[in-house]
């Protein structure tokens, strides 16, 4: 093959690979096998995904389960729960399923610290470090 035919089907294969992987993530499968020390988040990151009061309240839940995983259903409970009691008004909880769905789970999927399948609307805690630290300094403070 033709140094061209050899760059362009090394391009292909990128483009295939990246695609492959865009694919992965939309379906929630490109990191089964990934252990959550692997996620590494600068400060600045850190900060912005526990800058909001429900991020924070979903990497709790995430935390505290045995298996690190949820679904958007029971996410969304659990935020008009603890929203509930902490403002004394229930939220509707239509309201605060399309904010986790479309505001939140993509900011952590973004970031990494989460792999969200839409087939089965779950969502995977992978965790950080980082993120723990503060998200415990922060959750201690606000006690």
């Amino acid at each position: 093959m033709s140094e061209n035919g050899e760059n362009g089907s090394d391009a292909g294969d990128d483009r295939d690979e990246e695609s492959e992987r865009d694919d992965r993530r939309d379906h929630g499968d490109s990191s089964a096998d990934r252990p959550a020390e692997r996620v590494t988040l600068s400060l600045d990151a850190t900060l912005e995904l526990l800058a909001n009061h429900d991020r924070r309240a979903v990497l709790s839940y995430l935390r505290e389960g045995s298996d690190r995983t949820a679904t958007v259903d029971e996410l969304t409970d659990y935020l008009v729960e603890r929203r509930t009691v902490r403002t004394g008004e229930r939220p509707a909880r239509s309201h605060v399923r399309s904010t986790l769905h479309h505001i939140h789970v993509p900011k952590l999927v973004d970031a990494g610290v989460v792999d969200y399948d839409p087939r089965t609307e779950e969502v995977r805690y992978w965790g950080s470090e980082r993120l723990e630290t503060w998200h415990d300094r922060i959750e201690r403070d606000e006690e």
